[in-house]
């Protein structure tokens, strides 16, 4: 058989879910046997150009792009009303918030803006790792905490400066 002569070689090889994972700053300080067991926990799903990943509204956690590129919209998802106000791409993750809160709620909307593979790891996964592995569910909790801090106090610094430039 010789296969091996139409092979792409110039494709990219997709990366190992756990090392995607340890790329991610969520997971980055777990250990190999941690990796593992999130991994276990993972949920892949692939989305083609104009589906949702989700709408405004409850939200159940956050999504590692593997690959491709989605769009993070603002306003009604109607394609016509809504506006797109971020475009992440491979290796970024959003809807972080929904792993903290008990009653999750995306203020905007997730739409692949192309062909793309997600990783999802929701609420009730967490709670079963807590659960499961106490020690590996707070390392991640405490990380959790520091991402979001992280971007509450960027997300402050915008407004002050927004405000600022209004007075003047």
């Amino acid at each position: 058989m010789i296969d091996f002569l139409w092979k792409n070689f110039f494709k990219k090889e997709e990366k190992n879910i756990e090392t995607v994972l340890k790329e991610n700053p969520l997971f980055e300080n777990l250990s190999d046997k941690e990796l593992k067991l999130v991994n276990n926990l993972m949920h892949q799903r692939s989305f083609v150009p104009g589906e949702f990943v989700f709408q405004e509204g409850k939200g159940l956690g956050m999504y590692i792009i593997l690959s491709g590129k989605i769009n993070i919209l603002h306003g009604n998802s109607n394609k016509t009303e809504s506006s797109v106000i971020s475009q992440l791409k491979e290796g970024d993750f959003f809807g972080e918030l929904c792993l903290a809160q008990e009653k999750g709620y995306h203020h905007v909307s997730a739409q692949a803006a192309e062909e793309s593979k997600l990783l999802g790891f929701f609420r009730p996964d967490l709670l079963t790792l807590i659960e499961k592995n106490p020690n590996t569910g707070i390392r991640i909790l405490m990380k959790l905490s520091e991402i979001l801090g992280e971007r509450l106090q960027k997300a402050g610094e915008k407004l002050s400066q927004f405000t600022k430039t209004m007075e003047n």
